[in-house]
């Protein structure tokens, strides 16, 4: 793929860049964004060492099956605490439970090597969309005296929710274009690339902004 490292790198640079945002007003975080925090600190480090294994061993699905568990369980965490029904039955923490023995059964019973477009990913992936979605509901219903594009948790979940339903339509025509429409393989890769990188700026916004956010809430 042209420009493969330059993109990889663009992508750990915007990362680390939300990551650091989210540092510097950490104290001023709720436990919802200090969760999703922590998700983008684990997302730097496991593309780091997917980069480094794509590199050095050309085979990196150990650390995207690990994370792709990881990932699901801190989001289910960052939607207990940033829903509040969800909180108040602990629904995000039965979520978690249920993704993680998902996580592992995918492991240790699949034989094949992650593929683009698996059944985990969309597994995950639905369920990010219906938190997200959950999480929207619940701000509009009870924000309607508050300006709602103030408040931090609504643009995590439009992020969320935006990145989850790209991620999962280039995922599901991935196969069908660089195999049957080969000249728009790479077409379909920048736009993966594309969606993290809007996804992560967003974040780093979000971050940076989030005290004058919160101020108005």
């Amino acid at each position: 793929m042209p420009h493969y490292h330059l993109l990889i790198r663009t992508n750990l640079l915007l990362l680390l860049a939300a990551f650091t945002a989210g540092l510097r007003n950490l104290r001023q975080l709720d436990i919802a964004a200090r969760i999703f925090l922590l998700l983008i600190g684990v997302t730097l480090l496991e593309e780091v060492l997917a980069y480094y294994w794509a590199v050095k061993f050309h085979d990196n699905t150990k650390i995207l099956r690990l994370y792709s568990i990881i990932e699901i369980v801190l989001l289910s965490l960052y939607f207990n605490f940033s829903i509040k029904v969800f909180q108040k039955y602990n629904v995000g923490f039965y979520v978690a439970g249920i993704s993680l023995l998902a996580g592992i059964a995918d492991i240790v019973l699949s034989h094949y090597p992650v593929h683009f477009g698996g059944l985990f990913m969309y597994f995950t992936g639905t369920l990010v969309i219906i938190m997200a979605i959950t999480s929207l509901f619940q701000l509009v219903k009870t924000s309607a005296y508050l300006r709602i594009t103030v408040i931090p948790h609504f643009w995590f979940a439009v992020i969320q929710l935006l990145f989850s339903c790209c991620t999962i339509l280039i995922f599901a025509f991935y196969n069908y274009f660089t195999k049957s429409i080969a000249q728009y393989q790479f077409t379909i890769s920048y736009s993966l690339f594309a969606v993290n990188y809007l996804s992560s700026i967003g974040f780093a916004v979000i971050f940076l902004l989030y005290p004058k956010m919160r101020a108005h809430v």
